[in-house]
């Protein structure tokens, strides 16, 4: 697959044949030298269940919790090459190298093809995403799908059809598979679409006529959002809208997942707020900290130099968000993309209580932030080779040799 990609799509090979390489080596070296960092807990659960469900029934019926998804596609990989954790990590070095070609073409679609090459070089090299996408987690298949859906957002925010609206939808439900953040930011897209078009049945009815199609797309849109409002269903890892919308029960879990984390790696516990005034400042502060720690007074040993590492690469491209940011609100494909990244990463700052969670879990939106801020991105062009440059017709053989 990766090999076709980079066939079919010049601009991109070089990424991709990098990254395709990088996330390989870290997959070897976890399985023959020495474990990566987050090879322990969820890679290890996730790798048991996958061999449990390849020993019994592969129907979804066995899915006691939509956090399995993952176990159950590697168990199908499992019924065909038996139990082996290295293939099983391939599996996710081919998403993570999917990643690198969607992040590609959001950043195309948003922004040109300048701004792409750039995107696609950063997302091929930055680290915890060659990390992530060595081992058995659902990081990779999330980017994969989330892509999917970000494309398919900002081509309906461009030229509304069906088929666009389709194609996110369906990329944040595939996604929501891998972590319930992803139904927030199909709901928020929801939201956005409906605004949208009501917005132009308004205008329609100010010049006395009646966009049929705008209120048939705002009903269908709307649809979705009721019927979670009204309880209709449960987002797995966020929970339902009365739960999820009641401020005190948000406050104690920002309370209790803070407490539960480990002393090494928790969050402050004044980032917890104590009451509904307090949350007003305390949760602006709490998404804040999500996206930059740990800070260095959060250093507690040798190995929190690498999350430090992590959080100063994100600072930098806040810092860069910041100064382009006239030109990223002015683009309304980009602006759409920042709104929904903006939905998910609040709700994930809300259920993160330790900075080494909250490393993966910002990383889940790492491609969408860098598809955003992507023509304010330093330019990052390969070196053309002076041999591909056409000589003059005035040099004769000789004189070139």
């Amino acid at each position: 697959i990766v090999s076709v990609l980079a066939w079919m799509h010049k601009q991109v090979r070089r990424p991709l044949l990098i990254a395709f390489t990088l996330r390989v080596g870290a997959a070897l070296y976890h399985s023959y030298m020495s474990p990566l960092p987050y090879s322990q807990r969820d890679a290890i659960v996730f790798e048991e269940k996958a061999w449990f469900f390849a020993q019994h029934s592969l129907s979804l019926t066995t899915l006691d919790s939509p956090t399995y998804v993952i176990s159950w596609i590697i168990s199908l990989l499992y019924r065909v090459t038996d139990r082996s954790p290295l293939a099983a990590q391939l599996l996710s070095v081919l998403f993570g190298t999917c990643a690198v070609y969607g992040a590609w073409v959001v950043t195309r679609s948003t922004w040109g093809e300048r701004a792409a090459q750039t995107v696609g070089w950063i997302i091929a090299l930055f680290p915890t995403l060659v990390l992530f996408s060595g081992l058995i987690l659902r990081e990779a298949y999330f980017w994969t799908f989330i892509l999917v859906a970000s494309w398919g957002a900002i081509r309906w925010a461009s030229h509304p059809t069906l088929g666009n609206l389709f194609i996110a939808s369906a990329g944040f439900v595939c996604a929501a598979a891998f972590h319930g953040v992803a139904a927030i930011g199909w709901l928020t897209l929801l939201v956005l679409t409906a605004i949208a078009e009501l917005r132009k049945v308004l205008k329609s009815l100010f010049y006395a006529k009646v966009r049929t199609r705008s209120v048939i797309i705002t009903t269908l849109a709307l649809i979705p959002v009721v019927a979670y409002v009204n309880g209709a269903f449960v987002i797995p890892k966020i929970g339902a809208f009365r739960s999820s919308a009641d401020v005190e029960r948000l406050i104690y879990k920002m309370g209790f997942v803070t407490i539960h984390a480990r002393d090494e790696v928790a969050y402050p516990f004044w980032l917890t707020p104590g009451s509904i005034t307090e949350s007003l400042w305390k949760a602006p502060l709490r998404f804040v900290y999500f996206w930059l720690s740990p800070l260095p007074w959060d250093l507690r040993k040798p190995q929190h130099l690498l999350l430090l590492f992590d959080g100063s690469l994100y600072f930098s491209l806040l810092i860069i968000m910041w100064r382009g940011r006239r030109q990223i609100w002015m683009n309304r494909k980009a602006r759409w993309l920042l709104v929904l990244v903006v939905a998910m990463a609040a709700a994930l700052s809300i259920g993160t209580g330790s900075f080494v969670d909250g490393a993966r879990h910002r990383a889940k939106l790492l491609p969408l932030l860098v598809s955003i801020a992507g023509p304010a991105l330093p330019t990052i062009m390969p070196r053309k080779s002076p041999f591909s440059q056409r000589q003059p017709e005035s040099v004769t053989r000789k004189q070139v040799r």
